[in-house]
């Protein structure tokens, strides 16, 4: 009799472990969740501001647009919230126009360290945007849409350490094989340096 006692009691002290184990377990994968969403939300907040240039820690770079095609190939415009931007539309499995930021100024050493943030503009910026950098090995691919709510352009990071080369592009073409086909989205761009694309580097 004592003897099962003494087996119960020991069979509800292992359950009760296993219940903590279990509970602790669990602990870390909700804080770190919270943490990054938490960590995404200030961030976006954060830049919603202007690229502010620090010398070599934080560079603010307004792109260049080469047309391949004839005729127009991308509009200018002003975000919701007053900044200058360029805007295209999806061309599905053509390319007709390269948007290129030049990081070129800056060693491989030096990017190795950058963080690259782009902005979103307010309107004309609904696709599915494929930034791409390394010769086109790294890609970032980043719904627009989802961004610049509010009438407020956002900069949203798109690279992050030892991804970056020298330089990011952008096009009209449907690299990402998400289904945009002829003009159907928008993409969106900053031109005006402090609303265009952050590089921010140790």
């Amino acid at each position: 009799m004592m003897q099962m006692l003494l087996a119960r009691k020991l069979l509800g002290l292992m359950m009760g472990t296993m219940l903590l184990v279990g509970l602790f377990a669990l602990l870390p994968a909700t804080a770190s969740a919270h943490s990054l969403n938490a960590q995404v939300a200030n961030n976006a907040a954060k830049q919603s501001a202007a690229c502010a240039p620090k010398g070599g820690a934080r560079q603010c770079i307004a792109p260049t647009m080469k047309s391949l095609c004839p005729g127009k190939q991308w509009y200018d415009d002003t975000s919701h919230d007053g900044h200058a931007i360029g805007w295209t539309f999806t061309y599905g499995s053509r390319h007709c126009l390269t948007v290129t930021w030049d990081l070129s100024k800056n060693p491989a050493s030096t990017l190795n360290g950058c963080t690259a943030l782009i902005y979103v503009p307010a309107g004309h910026a609904t696709a599915v945007a494929n930034y791409t950098t390394k010769n086109g090995n790294n890609t970032s691919t980043l719904s627009q849409d989802e961004w610049g709510k509010n009438n407020v352009g956002e900069f949203i990071q798109i690279f992050g350490t030892g991804e970056l080369g020298s330089d990011i592009q952008l096009t009209d073409q449907d690299t990402g094989n998400t289904g945009q086909g002829y003009h159907a989205a928008q993409i969106g761009w900053g031109t005006d340096q402090n609303y265009s694309l952050d590089l921010e580097c140790p």
